[in-house]
């Protein structure tokens, strides 16, 4: 083995320090290695010399290369790959974290988390499928579980290995598949996308039962009977109908009885939310085993004048992003932590309501440059408290009091951990000034409106004027830009530019923060639709902090939804609904996801969802307005847009009242609606897609191209969705929109 991993390290030396070796397989030997142009930490796999197929290497080049063309969070992407003197190897980003085999080792699977991880594993599936890509060999040694979804490794691999000429088993399984999990046609050297459908459905009956489907005594039995014999039937208690019939219909023996990958997704998500198969907040058995839930919820003001409300919620804010890093923690977002304000709510109901198994609730007493925090974590299923403690000192040792909050919350919810914590909570400024000027920005924030984005980009900008090297504040003035260019009250050249650099320099500080990432991918997307770039920083921010919220959202909202990926957007926005239950704005995402989708009845229930968690909630009104109009009922949807216009008033909302009277026949009302668009773009910016919205509204088809193009000039944020929105169907036939789809890269 040593001279093997010599050689490794001899022919590769000018580009990769191989560190060590990871394991190995029947097809290849995986080393742990540093990329010396990138300086990053990379996993190379070498392939076995027997493995090689009679074409050489010429052909695994090929076949790899294609994988390489994969991009998409549910996909180990593929870094390069080459021929080093006869050594065949490629190269994938290193993935800390168990294969679903080492996961099945461990016990039984919940039914949620297995159905989560073949859901997670379909999209991956049906998004290679869509690029031509057939994977041939899902088996849960390919199926990766870092932070605990699942990520599919070594496409392209099986084909690229494959002699098809041949169907040749080896002691490992086939060249172009493992019999455990293979479809039955594969073993006669025939398959295409539904036979990665079948191996996915072997996967889940796995996780299911604890075995698959079928086995033999040698490779040879096993695929006979999976040729021949019948499916085994299967029961679990929590394991409702839909699934059993879904992964049933996924091992049909003739292929075009099989779902596609993208229906079987969709067929594995609606049996999910079915009655008797799993509460979404039942605990473990919903989020995974051994997973803690919490809530940090604000600390209440006790201090004599009140005025420190912004230093509690930023408290409460720290010490829900530092639990949050702890892989065996599920910690709801501020947004929902924060919305369980209400008077008369005991520790049950709150709870209940967030849909966790502990609360933390405190309060805060300032005096002078003293400052006093107690803390208590409670039971939430009975209400008993669980832990408290008293924290004294002076403002200076805020960030002190917040780490030995964090550890002691830690080991009340895990006295049997033995590995060591290290500082949870680090100042992330030296500025005490700077840290007050940064939590009121994120105070101003919270708040989601043009005048509160404003308010919070000088916060912000004050913060890291005082503290050049606080990469927070540049987080915050990141999303603070986007936000007004998002909301239409900056022009995006403006913005944007600002919003990345903002970013940038916030990475220059602290390369991992996942914020940072967020940030700057959606300026990629919104602003300089490189799409692939952009979708490398999201994926990168939620490997990062999976259970930031805001991250998973803007990747479905400015990537996902603008390419048209919409069972992937749901898939993530369902994911940052988890953490972060009670958002009416990420309720309203899936709503216009479902529009998007043509699910207007569905879109209609997620908007009225919404509205109960706010009713004041003006986006939601905006976007139920939408939903009713392309449902055809116009009265609806005017009501709808009257109610978001009194409570938002934006030029977006008008622009939506002009289409919306237009349809119903109020040709004048809706011109009138037109130029008042025109009269507030005299004053201020109002996007040009907006003024195109509302052109359609009355029949000037060719003014409303003219309008998006000068939006495409100007790189109008809500430009992103134009492949997606229904206002734009009677444009979509014409030479000029198509152009418009080129020029965003979107076609």
């Amino acid at each position: 083995m040593t001279d093997q991993l010599d050689d490794v390290r001899r022919r590769l030396a000018a580009d990769y320090r191989i560190e060590r070796e990871l394991g190995r397989g029947g097809m290849a030997l995986v080393y742990l290695a540093v990329d010396l142009r990138h300086d990053r930490p990379v996993a190379i796999k070498v392939i076995r010399p027997e493995m090689i197929p009679v074409q050489g290497a010429e052909r695994f080049t090929r076949e790899i290369q294609l994988a390489a063309r994969l991009t998409h969070p549910r996909i180990v992407a593929v870094y390069a790959s080459g021929d080093a003197g006869g050594l065949l190897y490629y190269v994938m980003p290193f993935v800390d974290g168990p294969t679903l085999r080492e996961r099945l080792a461990q016990g039984p699977i919940p039914v949620r988390e297995a159905v989560g991880i073949a859901r997670d594993v379909a999209r991956a599936l049906a998004y290679a499928h869509a690029h031509g890509v057939v994977h041939r060999d899902i088996k849960p040694e390919n199926i990766m579980l870092p932070s605990g979804e699942a990520v599919v490794t070594d496409f392209g691999v099986a084909r690229a290995l494959s002699d098809p000429e041949s169907s040749r088993l080896t002691t490992v399984g086939l060249a172009i598949g493992t019999p455990t999990y293979m479809s039955p046609e594969q073993a006669f050297g025939s398959s295409d996308q539904r036979a990665d459908v079948y191996s996915l459905g072997c996967v889940l009956f796995e996780m299911l039962t604890g075995a698959p489907p079928f086995e033999g005594a040698n490779a040879f039995a096993t695929l006979s009977r999976h040729a021949t014999e019948p499916v085994p039937s299967f029961q679990r208690p929590g394991l409702g109908p839909g699934v059993v019939a879904a992964t049933m219909r996924s091992l049909a023996k003739e292929p075009a009885d099989r779902p596609t990958a993208l229906e079987f997704e969709a067929s594995l998500r609606r049996a999910i939310e079915e009655p008797g198969t799993l509460n979404l907040a039942s605990g473990e058995a919903a989020i995974g085993a051994g997973v803690r839930t919490i809530a940090v919820l604000p600390l209440v003001d006790l201090s004599p004048d009140h005025g420190f409300g912004y230093l509690c919620d930023g408290i409460a804010e720290e010490l829900l992003d530092s639990l949050s890093r702890v892989p065996s923690l599920r910690v709801v977002s501020r947004t929902s932590a924060f919305a369980i304000r209400e008077a008369g709510l005991d520790v049950r109901d709150k709870a209940r309501r967030l849909g966790v198994q502990s609360v933390l609730e405190g309060s805060v007493r300032i005096a002078g440059d003293r400052i006093r925090v107690g803390v208590q974590l409670n039971n939430g299923a009975d209400g008993f408290q669980l832990w408290s403690q008293r924290f004294d000192g002076s403002l200076g040792d805020i960030f002190a009091i917040e780490d030995q909050i964090a550890r002691a919350v830690v080991g009340a919810l895990q006295p049997a951990r033995t590995a060591p914590l290290g500082t949870m909570v680090g100042p992330p400024t030296a500025s005490l000034d700077a840290h007050r000027h940064y939590l009121l920005g994120r105070q101003a924030l919270g708040r989601r409106t043009g005048g509160s984005s404003t308010e919070s980009v000088a916060l912000f900008g004050e913060a890291a004027r005082l503290d050049p090297a606080f990469a927070l504040a540049y987080v915050g003035l990141a999303e603070a830009r986007i936000l007004q260019a998002v909301y239409g009250n900056v022009e995006p050249g403006l913005a944007m530019p600002a919003a990345r650099t903002a970013a940038e320099q916030a990475l220059e500080l602290s390369p991992n923060l996942g914020e940072a990432l967020s940030a700057r991918a959606s300026v990629a997307a919104l602003y300089d639709w490189n799409w692939v770039e952009a979708e490398r920083d999201f994926v990168a921010a939620v490997e990062r902090h999976p259970g930031y919220a805001t991250a998973r959202q803007w990747y479905a909202n400015h990537l996902l939804v603008p390419l048209g990926r919409l069972a992937d957007a749901r898939s993530e926005l369902e994911r940052a609904r988890l953490a972060d239950p009670l958002s009416p704005s990420i309720m309203a995402s899936l709503g216009l996801v479902a529009l998007f989708a043509g699910a207007t009845d569905e879109a209609v229930r997620l908007h009225h969802s919404a509205l109960e968690l706010e009713p004041n909630f003006g986006p939601a009104h905006f976007f139920l307005g939408q939903t009713l109009l392309e449902a055809g009922d116009v009265p609806g949807a005017l009501e709808a847009l009257d109610r978001a216009a009194g409570l938002m008033g934006s030029s977006e909302v008008t622009a939506f009242q002009a289409l919306a009277e237009g349809r119903a026949g109020n040709r004048d009302r809706a011109a009138t609606l037109v130029a008042q668009l025109g009269a507030a773009a005299d004053t201020g910016y109002v996007s040009p897609v907006l003024t195109a919205i509302g052109r359609i509204g009355i029949g000037e088809m060719d003014q409303a191209l003219s309008a998006l193009e000068r939006a495409a000039d100007l790189r109008a944020t809500n430009l992103a969705w134009l492949k997606v929105r229904p206002a734009f169907d009677p444009l979509r036939g014409t030479p000029r929109f198509r152009a418009l789809l080129d020029r965003l890269r979107l076609s």
